[in-house]
């Protein structure tokens, strides 16, 4: 699979970082990108500009007469779904953006044919139980809601494919999460597994990691998965018959990782940057695949000796920790183009490691406390494109 360059570009306060290319395609939905085009009217979809639970049964009515298969409601300030939504079961589409919804009418269970369920942007803290019924959903959108725990129905709902959280209050993942064999999306020649749990507000992780559960499965059914992008969340129990190739965790709250997480060893991107990581676990030096591992703004004071053994990586980003010294094996990183070292406690690099890595290209070593160049000095980088020391 082709993996994308990710900038390690550290990011402005308040501003939400960027998912790295690769994942683009499939995550439009989920980020807003293609929301203009699920509020295109077309011959078979229906929109609604009123804000009254009159116009809502009038809309309804019009939907089932005009055999819609397709209701966008979103933006419309709706703070209750009437239950006469029961008679729309011909939707395969229906999208509930940007109201004000705290909760939702059983009745939605009636809508056994649809596909897509949009639910971001409103404060909804529970989902009831009949949405068992939707056999068919394989979308679920759930972002910016007030979801302190995942619904238990969602695990029943084992047609979904994607599954959005980001940007609620989960604090926890059940183990039910098994259930949901399907949960992954075919995009071209790879699959994506998506599930962001948003902005998680534990700590420490409860239960590292969580990486055994999903063994028992049958390698049919997740054994294609490569990618998995948990962008603010951190809890999802997957390795080994799943061949990960990304794992974005940036901007949560963790303090430590598993050393099971030397498992992954076809993973090929890691991003962790904006935690609260103060060590490393020596297992990371089995993940030999990794060509990008990104750990920039966390409270690392060492690195192990084992990264040495990391003789793909590419990019390393390291800059804004507290390293005071970097282990001597990172000279064995010979492939490594990109090293991000600023703003740490540096008082001097291993003696010749640099000299020892012929394809850097770009070298950041600024707000460090080192007293002068490198061995070899600035012309070792002769062909550097980008040095700042």
């Amino acid at each position: 699979m082709e993996t994308k360059d990710f900038e390690f570009r550290p990011t402005k306060e308040g501003v939400r970082s960027k998912s790295p290319g690769v994942i683009g395609r499939l995550s439009n939905f989920a980020r807003n990108k293609t929301r203009h085009s699920l509020n295109e009217k077309t011959s078979n979809s229906t929109t609604f500009n009123e804000k009254s639970k009159k116009d809502l049964h009038r809309e309804f009515q019009k939907c089932r007469e005009n055999n819609d298969l397709r209701l966008d409601l979103s933006s419309n300030d709706i703070t209750c779904i009437p239950s006469s939504i029961r008679d729309l079961t011909q939707l395969t589409e229906l999208f509930l953006y940007k109201n004000k919804l705290v909760q939702l009418p059983s009745e939605l269970g009636n809508l056994v044919s649809l596909r897509k369920l949009g639910l971001s942007e409103n404060a909804l803290c529970s989902l009831p139980d009949s949405l068992v019924s939707l056999t068919q959903l394989e979308t679920l959108d759930l972002r910016h809601n007030k979801l302190t725990e995942i619904p238990s129905v969602i695990y029943r709902i084992t047609s979904l494919e994607t599954l959005w959280l980001r940007y609620n209050r989960i604090v926890s993942v059940d183990d039910d999460i098994g259930n949901l064999t399907r949960l992954f999306t075919e995009i071209s020649d790879f699959f994506l597994f998506t599930f962001g749990v948003a902005n998680s507000t534990y700590g420490s992780i409860c239960r590292p990691f969580c990486i055994s559960d999903l063994v028992k499965l049958a390698e049919g059914s997740l054994g294609r998965i490569s990618n998995l992008y948990l962008a603010f969340g951190y809890s999802n129990p997957l390795y080994r018959q799943i061949k990960l190739k990304m794992i974005d965790l940036r901007e949560n709250k963790i303090y430590s990782l598993p050393s099971t997480v030397g498992k992954l060893q076809s993973l090929i991107v890691c991003l962790l940057s904006y935690n609260h990581l103060s060590k490393v676990p020596d297992e990371l030096g089995q993940c030999v695949s990794l060509t990008q591992l990104d750990l920039q703004h966390n409270d690392l004071s060492e690195l192990p000796e084992t990264m040495g053994n990391l003789h793909n990586l590419v990019r390393l980003g390291i800059r804004y920790n507290k390293l005071r010294s970097l282990p001597s094996s990172i000279e064995k990183c010979v492939q490594l183009e990109e090293f991000i070292v600023e703003g740490n406690h540096l008082q001097q690099l291993p003696e010749g490691m640099l000299t020892c890595l012929p394809r850097l290209r770009t070298v950041n070593l600024s707000r460090n406390e080192l007293s002068g160049f490198p061995q070899g000095g600035p012309q070792q980088f002769i062909s550097a494109v980008r040095q700042n020391y």
